[in-house]
């Protein structure tokens, strides 16, 4: 008999499952939106935080951990054994590569894993280990695309500073006295305030330009932050064509009641010497100079030839110490004062600093004092909210005659002394003695306020309203004397013997209003975020200079009434007006994937009519894959990844006002009456300047983002080139300003690489570096044989930052002298011949930075390399080798590599006899510095910071009652190792190096 079977199979139960539920925030109580739950030991089992930081999680039964998990925080393992529901605090993880997670574009803030845009950040800590006075300086070498040059080693003296590249060839020039917008800059803003570019400085009283942003101080910093690509400056529309910089300063904390005290003070010194010839050396170019002119030394010759005749043949000056030898001192004091209730904080900071310089003048300096004030409000029910920020800085640089004293090295060795033996300047056997410009007095005084208030109200649920305003005040007075002690009283030498005073006076008032409305609201499984405003700009800017002549005695050279003549060199006065309306729409559906779409009108007064509005906008997306459930199954090890785009278009109005207006200028030179002449000619055809950027980019994160990598490739072009097209004499002008038919493209690789190498209790080690190659090209210029001055100059193909230069051909072994190729076979060589085009740009540049952190002391490497082409050192020198200056009766001196010079019949050199002859001298001057026989390697690797600090124990610290203290000790520029010859790679010229500078400081918090 059968046995009896169940009339149904009952099929094997499934695993158990459950579900878990929670929400994730940090320690202030803030949701974290898409940080990450996954079950630990089961790979493809995990979920994502919503915008509320909320989740919920379906797990197998024996299910026993969970792992939660966000950047910048550290992650947490938690039991789940017999738990349902779990709420997590997450806590910042202070040593985490990734630890700014939110970064601004000024209008708006995003968390960085969500940003579609490339924004590049420094904060606090970085800039306040580099003992730099101006706040560009802490930006070399750490941010990718950013390329920063130092100009000089003199306090306050002008930076370099470009993003991506030159996008426009209207690169700054000096017309009529004005400097012309350099349509290169990146747009600064400071707490949202726009703040100029360029200096107020009258170019003829200018000490090396001069830098706006050395008004400053890196103490009052809490971050930078560099705007690059389309989608993140599209929202400055046609002021965010070069990038901008925005600049945040230090808010106030809530809580009790503390004050910061820093003290620093340094010293600095020129770190590099060139290897000049001595006196035998010297002596022997002078004579073979002579001879190779078929000259003979004579007795006659005495006075035209004092180094040979009049001077001590056996006497040495190492000029380079005598002159530049000096140690520069650098002192910095800062307080600050911060606190407040959990509706309002302030912090109110102040600081002073000092800074002298190498050259043997007492009175050269660069002074600041400035003031910073913050106060911050918060209602109770959180709808509304006011900040009032305000800086005021006042400087004083003070500098012998407003120029660069440091070629004055080039002296012969055999020079006499600087002094007599009355302790008077020795102006004895036509001595041109170097310390008469010391003896010129130059003073600039320049006082700095910028002023914001943002306001801002929840009107409804998710809709916010609010309205920025700012203020930035910036006067400036400069004075630059000649006193008769400056001048030879034998009568020899360029000016006439009486004194004169210079004086300027600049001021620049500007403001801004941005009223916006913000909507963030969640709609479908997404986060959708509006942003409309609108801005209202204006920029008054004026001039006026004197120049006082016929001074009797120094003592009242500063007072312009005491002078026989007053005349007004320049007065000039501009107005600039700016308006727009903008929109940003950005949609974040499940933490996955972001879009983002940004569009502005922009007006501008420097247009005229018909061409005063532009349209500019951007798109950026992004895919948060690592978000993606399926990627953790594939890539278990990686912990963050992203994919990201961008594209669009953005404008450009750097040019000087009024250029679409025909202008005039007064005379005094009809009869005895003025007279009104055309000074420009008008168009009102040109138009915006525009520039198409596309990004692509790649974020990664490995091993719980203990290492992260992120790549991008950019390509920009900028169209209708904003720029004065050369005209004929017979019109009467020089140029007029025009939209050229040019298109210049710049594009590049951008790598950034962050590891944490050794994190423990005890010990840390971190490495960040950067690196970007960048390549710069004319892609387009129909018809350039038609633009005169550009054709001789640029070339399609090539970069905009190479000339058309003379192809050398070396030494002729028979006669000694340089030649070049004769492109047009004429038999001579002249401006037609400048065919061969050479570039001078950086291949690639970089930084890497090593921290190293041992319970309480921390050790920073920082290395900048730069790897260019540079100017030849002996190019640079205004003379060929063995001639005399203009004016004197004696020669330069030059690097002992110049004794490797053409001698005799048959001598392979690259060097050219040496020679007074002034056709040899052209040669040199003219042909040999505009040949190719310039560039030379001017590649460097600097150690351009490190910092040694020490957190001193809290339990040592109870007993003075302090809340924290530290001791530091950082260096700047203390290495260089690179190939080139001349005094430094970066500054390329005989100007003062920077300085290689060490300070000491003490940080106490009580």
């Amino acid at each position: 008999k059968k046995k009896d079977l169940p009339d149904k199979i009952s099929p094997i139960p499934d695993k158990q499952e459950r579900t878990i539920t929670g929400k994730v925030t940090n320690e202030n109580g803030e949701p974290l939106a898409g940080a990450t739950i996954q079950v630990k030991d089961k790979p493809g089992i995990g979920t994502v935080t919503d915008i509320e930081g909320n989740y919920a999680i379906s797990i197998p039964d024996d299910a026993i951990t969970l792992i939660f998990s966000f950047i910048g925080f550290k992650s947490q393992e938690i039991d789940i054994t017999t738990r349902t529901s779990i709420e997590v605090m997450l806590f910042a993880d202070l040593t985490a590569l990734e630890e700014v997670s939110v970064v601004s574009t000024g209008y708006y803030e995003v968390e960085r894993q969500f940003n579609t845009g490339n924004i590049g950040k420094i904060d606090a800590k970085i800039i306040e280990r580099q003992p730099v006075v101006n706040p560009l300086e802490a930006l070399q070498g750490q941010v990718a695309g950013v390329f920063i040059q130092q100009t000089s080693g003199i306090p306050g003296s002008e930076i370099n500073i470009n993003i991506r590249g030159l996008n426009s060839m209207n690169n700054g020039q000096i017309i009529d006295n004005q400097i012309l917008p350099n349509a290169n800059q990146p747009f600064f803003v400071i707490d949202g305030v726009p703040f100029m570019s360029s200096s107020l400085n009258h170019p003829s009283l200018n000490l090396a330009n001069g830098n706006p942003l050395t008004a400053l101080r890196p103490s009052d910093i809490e971050s930078i932050e560099v705007l690059k690509d389309a989608d993140a400056t599209a929202i400055y529309g046609s002021r965010g064509a070069n990038g901008v910089i925005l600049i945040t300063t230090k808010k106030g904390q809530s809580g009790k009641a503390k004050l910061d005290l820093d003290i620093s003070r340094g010293v600095g010194r020129v770190g590099n010497k060139v290897d000049l010839l001595n006196t035998p050396q010297y002596l022997e170019m002078r004579r073979e100079a002579v001879v190779n002119d078929g000259g003979v030394l004579s007795a006659t010759d005495s006075l035209r030839l004092s180094d040979l005749f009049l001077w001590d043949q056996n006497r040495y000056t190492d000029w380079q110490e005598e002159l530049l030898g000096g140690t520069a001192e650098q002192t910095n004091a800062s307080v600050a004062i911060t606190g407040g209730s959990e509706t309002t904080s302030f912090l109110f900071s102040s600081s002073l600093s000092s800074q002298t310089n190498v050259i043997p003048y007492d009175d050269s300096r660069l002074q600041f004092v400035s003031g910073h004030f913050n106060v911050n409000h918060t209602s109770k029910d959180s709808r509304f909210n006011a900040n009032f920020s305000t800086t005021y800085t006042v400087n004083n640089n003070r500098q012998p005659g407003g120029t660069d004293v440091s070629a004055a090295y080039l002296l012969p060795p055999n020079a006499p002394a600087l002094f007599d033996e009355e302790g008077d300047i020795n102006w004895s056997d036509n001595f041109e003695n170097p310390l008469a410009s010391l003896e010129r007095f130059y003073e600039n005084s320049t006082k700095n306020l910028v002023a914001n208030a943002t306001l801002s109200y929840e009107l409804i649920k998710d809709l916010t309203l609010r309205t920025t305003i700012g203020y930035n005040n910036v006067t400036v007075d400069e004075i630059r004397t000649r006193p008769m002690s400056s001048l030879n009283p034998t009568g020899s030498g360029f000016f006439s013997f009486e004194g004169r005073n210079a004086t300027g006076d600049a001021f620049e008032e500007s403001w801004i209003v941005e009223p916006q409305l913000q909507l963030v609201k969640a709609v479908g499984p997404g986060e959708l975020n509006v942003l409309i405003g609108s801005t209202f700009q204006a920029t008054e800017r004026e001039r006026l200079d004197l120049e006082a002549l016929g001074y009797s005695t120094d003592l009242l050279i500063r007072d312009l009434f005491a002078a026989p003549s007053i005349s007004v060199a320049s007065n000039s006065f501009s107005e600039y007006r700016y308006n727009a309306i903008y929109a940003r729409f950005n949609y974040n559906l499940k933490n996955r994937y972001v879009l983002n779409l940004t569009g502005r009108r922009d007006g501008s007064s420097r247009f005229g009519p018909g061409n005063q509005f532009g349209n500019f906008g951007a798109v950026g997306a992004a895919w948060v894959f690592s978000n993606e459930n399926f990627i953790s199954e594939i890539i278990p090890f990686l912990s963050f990844g992203k994919l990201r785009g961008s594209y669009g278009l953005t404008g450009n109005d750097q040019i000087l006002d009024y250029q679409y207006l025909n202008s005039f200028s007064l005379i005094e030179n009809y009869g005895d009456n003025l007279a009104i002449v055309p000074s420009r000619a008008a168009n009102e055809d040109y138009s915006w300047e525009t520039n198409k950027k596309l990004e692509f980019g790649l974020e990664l994160g490995f091993l719980e983002n203990r290492i992260t990598i992120n790549t991008s490739w950019f390509r920009n072009r900028s169209s209708n080139q904003l720029i004065g097209r050369p005209l004929s004499e017979i019109t009467g002008f020089a140029s007029v300003q025009f939209n050229l038919p040019a298109i210049v493209e710049n594009r590049g690789i951008e790598i950034e690489f962050n590891s944490i190498n050794i994190q423990s209790d005890d010990f840390t080690w971190t490495t960040d570096i950067n690196f970007t190659r960048a390549r710069n090209e004319l892609v387009e210029f129909p018809n350039i044989e038609q633009f005169s001055g550009f054709d001789n100059t640029f070339e399609v193909g090539r970069s905009i930052f190479g000339r058309k230069e003379y192809q050398s051909l070396g030494v002729n072994p028979e006669t000694g002298i340089y030649e070049f190729v004769d492109f047009d076979e004429n038999g001579r060589i002249g401006q037609e011949d400048r065919q061969n085009f050479m570039e001078i740009f950086q291949d690639f540049y970089g930084g890497i930075n090593n921290s190293f952190s041992w319970k309480g002391f921390q050790l920073d490497l920082f290395f900048r390399f730069v790897k260019q082409n540079a100017r030849n050192p002996l190019a640079e020198y205004p003379r060929t080798p063995g001639d005399e200056m203009s004016l004197r009766n004696y020669g330069l001196n030059f690097p002992v590599e110049v004794l490797e010079r053409w001698q005799n019949h048959g001598d392979i050199t690259s060097i050219q006899k040496f020679s007074r002859e002034s056709a040899l001298n052209t040669t040199h001057r003219i042909y040999y510095r505009n040949s190719d026989s310039q560039l030379v390697d001017g590649s460097f690797i600097r150690l351009q910071n490190v910092a040694i600090s020490w957190n001193i124990p809290s339990g040592w610290l109870s007993v003075a009652r302090l809340e924290a203290a530290r001791i530091y000790i950082q260096g700047q520029n203390l290495l260089t190792l690179t190939p080139y010859k001349g005094v430094d790679p970066e500054t390329q010229s005989l100007a003062l190096p920077p300085l290689r500078l060490i300070t000491t400081g003490i940080q106490l918090t009580i």
